[in-house]
């Protein structure tokens, strides 16, 4: 996810190199020309989307594994439970719910 951030901050990066190579003197226009064509090719991927879908996508998987804790914490012996609030519910073993996801995905 991280690596996709970077790829949509990337041509607020090269407009500002194009800034600063303009103070210099030095040749700008094709930075900028490339950050343009790049914006246009992130914008028409909506990979702004699709990060938001997959965000809410991990919330709701941490939901789940949440509803899932606290409804079956009186059928076991687990001496470690804690009470998850409601306000809670979607960050609460967010690491847990990473690492599960994470083992599925290198299975």
């Amino acid at each position: 996810m991280n690596k996709i951030r970077e790829l949509l901050e990337l041509p607020d990066t090269l407009h500002k190199s194009a800034e600063s190579l303009k103070q210099e003197n030095l040749p700008h226009q094709v930075v900028k020309t490339i950050a343009n064509e790049l914006q246009s090719a992130l914008e028409a991927a909506d990979l702004k989307g699709l990060v938001d879908r997959v965000e809410g996508l991990e919330k709701l998987s941490i939901y789940l594994y949440n509803s899932g804790y606290h409804a079956g914490h009186e059928d076991t012996v687990e001496g470690g439970y804690t009470d998850v609030y409601p306000e809670d519910m979607h960050t609460y073993h967010d690491d847990l719910v990473a690492e599960l996801i994470q083992e599925q995905k290198d299975e």
